[in-house]
């Protein structure tokens, strides 16, 4: 968070920015910690686990580019109710979704930087493979696939004021 303690790698990917810890506080990196932070309690977090195998295409070598894959339930067992797959990019995936027990899922799209949802489909067949293009934006997204049946209830937070 500090010029004199950012990595190498920090600096070329993005400046540091602030002199202080305090200052990064009220920064807009802050605050989209909290539409994440409000995502990632949309759902149940103590069952959660990381799952890249159902990653089935779409992985990238850079970390620039890479997706991120975590859900709830057993490995190995088909009982999550929902899967949260992070792209730090844009780039097609293929994900597995025969791990949702449900029969219909409902898809959307999650905003990290902004907190808003975008629905892409509702009760929808679970097809147990399940591609998906890429947005051409080349931003970060968190992609949701959730049991229908479960009713979560979508996040939805106000921009808050940078102070």
């Amino acid at each position: 968070m500090t010029p004199h303690t950012a990595q190498p790698w920090m600096k070329r990917g993005w400046p540091a920015g602030v002199e202080h810890w305090r200052e990064a506080l009220h920064t807009e990196a802050a605050r989209q910690l909290t539409y994440i932070t409000h995502l990632l309690f949309t759902y149940p977090y103590l069952t959660r686990i990381p799952d890249q195998a159902l990653l089935l295409a779409g992985q990238n070598e850079s970390i620039h580019k890479r997706v991120q894959v975590t859900r709830d339930g057993t490995s190995g067992d088909r009982d999550a109710t929902y899967i949260l797959t992070y792209l730090s990019a844009s780039c097609n995936i293929t994900l597995n979704t025969s791990v949702i027990a449900g029969e219909q899922i409902n898809l959307y799209w999650f905003d990290p930087r902004t907190g808003k949802t975008e629905v892409i489909t509702k009760k929808t067949a679970n097809p147990g493979e399940l591609t998906i293009p890429s947005r051409g934006d080349d931003l970060d997204w968190v992609l949701v696939v959730e049991d229908a049946s479960k009713k979560y209830k979508l996040p939805r937070m106000k921009k808050q004021k940078v102070k």
